[in-house]
C-alpha cells in the first residue's frame, strides 16, 4: 500500500502456476486469497501450492485459504448418494473431499519444507445451510448446484441418470436438502 492507494493483482485462473509458479516476485502481497481447489488439487499438491502462496506474500502478510468439505449433515438419500459417488470419483484422482478439515495439516507440511516462518494459523469451520435459512442458504445452494451441474459429464452415469435428466435430479437434491434442512 502506497500513500493510501491499493494496488490489486490480476486474477489468476487455472492451475498453470502449479508448474510455473505465480507470475509475481517474492514478497509482493500483503494479502493472498485462494479458495475452492478441492476438485483441482491432489492431496500431495496442496503443500506446494501453499508454499507458492507464502513466497508471494510479504513478511507479516496474510494468506486466506477457503476450502469445502464433503461433510454434509441432515442430507436426504438423494444428496447423500450423490456425495458418496463424488467421493468415489475423487478417490482414484487423489482429490481430498475433506480438504477444509485438512488445510492445517497441509499448511504444516508446507512450512516444514520451506524457509518461511508462520506466526499464527487460525482455523474456522463454518456450517452453512443448503437451500434454507434465508439468503445465505440460497447462495450456498446456488453455488453447489452450479458446481454439481458442472460435474454432469463425470457424474450422470455414476448416478444412473441420463444427461437429459441430470439437472432435474440435481434440482431434486436441492429440494430434498431444503426439506431435510441439510447443511455443509
Amino acid at each position: 500500500m502506497d500513500g493510501g492507494s491499493i494496488q490489486l493483482a490480476k486474477f489468476i485462473m487455472g492451475l498453470s502456476y502449479m508448474a510455473f509458479g505465480l507470475p509475481y516476485e517474492d514478497n509482493t502481497f500483503d494479502f493472498v486469497h485462494q479458495r475452492y481447489l478441492v476438485a483441482g488439487l491432489q492431496k500431495t499438491q496442496f503443500p506446494a501450492v501453499i508454499r507458492e502462496l507464502m513466497r508471494v506474500t510479504k513478511p507479516g502478510g496474510w494468506i486466506e485459504l477457503v476450502e469445502l468439505d464433503a461433510t454434509f449433515s441432515r442430507c436426504g438419500p438423494i444428496l447423500q448418494d450423490y456425495l458418496t459417488k463424488v467421493a468415489e470419483m475423487f478417490a482414484p484422482r487423489q482429490l481430498d473431499v475433506l480438504a477444509g478439515t485438512n488445510l492445517v495439516n497441509y499448511v504444516s507440511l508446507a512450512i516444514q519444507k520451506s524457509q518461511f516462518r508462520v506466526k499464527k494459523i487460525v482455523k474456522a469451520m463454518v456450517s452453512m445451510p443448503i437451500n434454507w435459512g434465508g439468503p445465505i442458504g440460497d447462495m450456498v445452494a446456488t453455488d453447489f448446484k452450479h458446481g454439481f451441474y458442472n460435474m454432469e459429464d463425470s457424474m450422470h452415469k455414476r448416478l444412473g441418470v441420463s444427461r437429459e435428466n441430470f439437472k432435474s435430479e440435481v434440482d431434486k437434491m436441492f429440494a430434498e436438502a431444503k426439506d431435510f434442512k441439510a447443511f455443509a
